[in-house]
């Protein structure tokens, strides 16, 4: 799940300085926090059901240029 966070964190805090406009630190770190809070939470769920992340599963995929299970 750490590629697919990480590229979800990314877009979410781009997306919530532009909604929010973020000005000051404090806010950015609250934001970021939070985002960080709720994918932790949402990975694990995620990953009862899944053996890898969405991004993880399409980057295996490529790798080794066939269709991987994905499924736990």
């Amino acid at each position: 799940m750490a590629l697919t966070d990480y590229v979800l964190a990314s877009v979410l805090i781009l997306v919530a300085d532009r909604v929010l406009d973020l000005d000051g630190y404090t806010e950015i770190v609250w934001t970021g926090l939070v985002i960080g809070v709720v994918q932790a939470a949402l990975s694990i769920v995620w990953l009862r059901h899944f053996r890898y992340g969405p991004l993880e599963w399409v980057w295996r995929c490529l790798s080794w240029w066939r269709l991987m299970p994905i499924r736990s």
